[in-house]
């Protein structure tokens, strides 16, 4: 694993004090990015700091350096705060054979399908009515976002009706589970048989989740999944099931802690490469981590090759992105771009390994590596 200058890193902390060290995770955490392409001077931003979001968007074209800018801040979190990382390769298994990652980040990999993610998704299902009915509805929003062609109004009620009591009666639920309870409400009902039956069919010929460990301590540690392998909808399903389960345990947490100087805690990091599938579904669980758990101590950085992806999304989203980095790209959505940057820069004539980045409501040129 690559490391980095100790004096610009340093630089970077001169705010830390010594500390005890199992108080590290609430200390104002900087991130070294680069020198300025210009001055040379080094750029930190902190990722903790009071009045602006923790989340990145990393953007640029293929070869440009967006993904080795996205693992070399995540590694340099971990170092620094010991945080868990939560790290998704949505589109091929090519982290997943980087055995230097999974040792910095203490992670262990997950190649999906041939290994279930060991997480109970529906955790929590049994606890009220407000629980079941909470989780039987994401579960139904992630199956019509996940879906090409969705479900119609027919099918959505459906199934709602068929796996509401599975969810308040049952712990543990499996892909198996809701294929039986469907099937069930088919024939007790004696409807037709249609996707709503046919899709989760598909689905069980592969494991996505074996429900071993709660939600609790699954995000306790650190993990690399890949989904190269998955199926298109089952890949989408199985990462909308993954984020609504962290939802809706993060919800329940309370606010993280914060120091003496309003530096938040950081519990978890979660880091999406190739994150433009999961940009165009428009599903609320990316949307709701992105924008609605930084006090929770969640913090979301995500790799696309373009700021195109982020166009569409809801009104305020891109207001949660406190650190926008781009690298060379063709991109041709202005109003994205004027909306990170604040201005109109030319990304088209970048060098690899040179991004555009806003420190402090200034655009900076960044030479990352």
């Amino acid at each position: 694993m690559q490391h980095y200058p100790a004096i610009a890193i340093l630089s970077c902390q001169m705010a830390v004090m010594e500390i005890n060290q199992r108080f590290l995770w609430e200390t104002p955490s900087s991130l070294y990015l680069g020198h300025d392409k210009d001055s040379g001077e080094s750029i930190c931003w902190l990722i903790n700091g009071q009045g602006y979001s923790p989340n990145i968007a990393i953007m640029g074209q293929a070869g440009s350096g967006k993904t080795r800018m996205m693992l070399k801040l995540l590694t340099e979190l971990h170092e620094l705060t010991n945080v868990p990382v939560l790290l998704i390769d949505a589109g091929k298994d090519e982290l997943a054979e980087r055995s230097e990652l999974a040792a910095a980040l203490n992670a262990t990999v997950l190649k999906i399908p041939s290994q279930a993610i060991p997480l109970d998704i529906f955790y929590g299902s049994t606890e009220s009515a407000e629980s079941t009915r909470d989780v039987t509805i994401a579960f139904r929003e992630s199956l019509d976002k996940a879906l090409e062609k969705g479900l119609t109004d027919n099918q959505k009620m459906r199934v709602l009706e068929a796996i509401k009591p599975l969810f308040g009666k049952r712990k543990n639920v499996t892909m198996q589970g809701i294929k039986t309870a469907i099937e069930g409400y088919y024939e007790e009902n004696d409807i037709r048989q249609d996707r709503v039956v046919t899709i989760p069919n598909e689905l069980c010929q592969y494991q996505l989740f074996d429900p071993i460990l709660p939600p609790e301590e699954f995000f306790k540690k650190s993990w690399v999944i890949t989904f190269a392998n998955a199926p298109a909808e089952g890949r989408k399903l199985a990462m909308f099931l993954l984020f609504d389960a962290l939802y809706g345990y993060f919800q329940s947490l309370p606010e993280a802690p914060m120091d003496s100087e309003n530096h938040r805690a950081i519990r978890l990091a979660v880091a999406v490469d190739e994150a433009r599938p999961l940009l165009d579904a428009k599903h609320d669980g990316l949307s709701e981590m992105v924008r609605l758990l930084r006090s929770k101590g969640l913090t979301v950085f995500m790799a696309s090759q373009s700021p195109d992806d982020y166009a569409g999304q809801s009104d305020d989203y891109m207001e949660q992105i406190g650190l926008p980095i781009c690298f060379k790209t063709n991109a041709i959505s202005i109003a994205v771009l004027n909306n990170m940057f604040k201005s109109k820069p030319n990304f088209s004539s970048l060098e690899t390994g040179t991004c555009l980045t806003v420190i402090v409501n200034a655009t900076r040129k960044v030479r990352a590596f």
